[in-house]
């Protein structure tokens, strides 16, 4: 069965925990899972604000994607206040992170714009594939903390 997809212009956006691996060995994979529950909701509903989609949850992070399956001519700018909005409601949420998880967790953020290919893949999820997500990933993972 061949996959119906369009080229399109996109932005990725991604996030990741720095420490994590270490934070969970630490406190087990329960006291992981509950911090990731909370971050993935709040960083979602960030994401969802500008009017981003969550494309995938990867651990102790986050791919957003701006342009698909919406597109929007400011995306480059959605994603940046989104990433912004991010570290602000982390930062909001530290004292809350460090009484309940004995942690301040800290983040890098990477974004990049380009050419994607996108389509629907199977049961409804769409994917988002090319260049411009591996780059972002790279930007993320070479990223200061904040």
């Amino acid at each position: 069965m061949a996959v119906d997809a369009e080229r399109r212009q996109v932005t990725v956006l991604f996030t990741d925990m720095v420490g994590f691996t270490g934070f969970s060995e630490a406190a087990g994979e329960e006291a992981a899972f509950r911090l990731m529950r909370d971050v993935a909701r709040l960083t979602g509903d960030v994401v969802r604000q500008h009017g981003g989609a969550i494309q995938n949850f990867t651990g102790d992070g986050v791919m957003a994607v701006f342009g698909a399956p919406d597109a929007f001519e400011d995306a480059p700018v959605r994603a940046c206040r989104t990433a912004l909005g991010i570290i602000e409601r982390l930062e909001t949420a530290a004292d809350e992170f460090e009484r309940e998880f004995g942690m301040r967790p800290q983040w890098r953020i990477g974004i990049n714009s380009g050419a994607a290919v996108i389509g629907e893949v199977q049961d409804g999820g769409v994917a988002v594939m090319g260049d411009v997500v591996n780059i972002a990933a790279r930007l993320q993972s070479i990223a200061d903390p904040g």
